[in-house]
Parts: structure tokens; C-alpha cells; sequence
């Protein structure tokens, strides 16, 4: 089974039919907002949970599709961006693998050719000026939605599965912001134990019963 046929029928169980560029209109649409409406040290952070709790409805109500990959690894990280990028813009991601050991080790860090989000951002007359760009996104890129839809189906998958990590999703450079191409960078964070799992853990050895005397 190639890993192309479960992408298509993933992207068709989702029922996304939403081209590249009305995302691309949408997403301005909902950023201009935000700068008209709230502090701008606030707009990357709400974008960043507006993606995060749309992209996390529409995981708990399909949890069946995610059997197909375990986000334990870097390789299985790469695995599911790919299938996430897919799902969103219809098209296969490029990109360029940056650390050689992502195989195994717990984290990715890779370039991305072409962002629709970002690319051609300011070949029109913009609705904000790029300092102004730089100020509000200059520390989290201009894709913070995308990278919380990211983060919030990548901890669901390793919830789903028991995998006792957390996933933290950075984007680093962004072609808004004048970067040729998008970069991110996907950490794998051992999850800390609550009180409550340590408890469990731990069960004492019953004391022997004293033989009578």
C-alpha cells in the first residue's frame, strides 16, 4: 500500500475541496481581523489556537484515519506533516530534510520549498506593511494557524496512542518575512508524569504475613 493512496484517502475522508489559494484568502482574511480588533502581541497566539482546536475537532470526530502513523520518531514526524499538508493544500509538500539523523532521533527540522500561505504575500498592495509584519509575527512566522493546526493533530495522534511524548511545532523562518523558503522545526518532549500516573506506579510490596508462633 503506497503511502501516496493513504494521503488521497484521507484528504477525501476529511472531504477537504479548499485550493491553495481561498486558504491563502481565507487566512488573510482572518488575520486582518485580528490586527484591527486585538493587541497585536495577542494575533499570533489566537492563531495559533484558532488552528489548534478547528484542526483537533475535526481529529476526534476521524480518530480511525491516524492508525496509519505514530509520531514517536522524527520519520514518522515527517510521515504526518506530510499527510497534514496534503489534507490542507491538495499537493504534495517539497522540501529539504536538514538534520540527517531525524530518522531516529526526536526531533525535524526541515526547509519547505513553497508555503501557500506566505508565498507571493506582498506581490499585491498589502493590508499591513512589512515592519508592521515584522513586529507582529517577527518571533512566531506568519503561519502560526497552520503550525497550531500542526502541533494540536500531532499531540492528539500521541495521546490516541499512548506515546508518552508532547509535540512542540516552530516555525523558524518564513517567506512572509522575507526567508526564501518556510522552515519549521518539530520537537519531541518526554511527557511528565501527573501525581496521579506516579501513584499508580507505584505499588508497594504487601507486607508477608507473620507465622504464628
Amino acid at each position: 500500500m503506497s503511502w501516496n493512496w493513504i494521503i488521497s484517502r484521507i484528504a477525501r475522508q476529511f472531504g477537504i475541496d479548499i485550493n491553495s489559494l481561498l486558504f491563502h484568502f481565507l487566512y488573510r482574511e482572518i488575520a486582518k481581523s485580528l490586527y484591527d480588533n486585538v493587541e497585536v502581541e495577542k494575533v499570533p497566539e489566537i492563531m495559533f489556537e484558532i488552528g489548534g482546536k478547528a484542526s483537533l475537532d475535526s481529529a476526534e470526530r476521524h480518530p480511525t484515519i491516524f492508525k496509519f502513523v505514530s509520531p514517536g520518531t522524527g520519520k514518522e514526524i515527517l510521515k504526518y506533516i506530510k499527510m497534514l499538508w496534503y489534507t490542507v493544500f491538495g499537493t504534495d509538500m517539497e522540501y529539504e530534510i536538514i538534520n540527517d539523523d531525524f530518522e531516529d532521533s526526536d526531533y525535524l527540522d526541515l526547509y519547505i520549498d513553497n508555503c501557500p500561505i506566505c508565498q507571493g504575500y506582498y506581490s499585491e498592495d498589502e493590508d499591513i506593511s512589512r515592519d508592521k509584519m515584522e513586529e507582529i509575527f517577527g518571533k512566531s512566522g506568519y503561519a502560526c494557524l497552520l503550525i497550531g493546526m500542526m502541533t494540536s493533530v500531532g499531540n492528539f495522534m500521541l495521546e490516541m496512542k499512548d506515546i508518552p511524548y508532547t509535540m512542540e511545532i516552530q516555525e523558524t523562518e518564513c517567506q512572509a518575512l522575507g526567508a526564501e523558503r518556510m522552515r519549521i522545526r518539530a520537537t519531541l518532549h518526554p511527557k511528565e508524569k501527573t501525581d496521579v500516573e506516579s501513584e499508580k506506579e507505584y505499588q508497594p510490596e504487601s507486607k508477608a504475613e507473620e507465622e504464628p508462633v
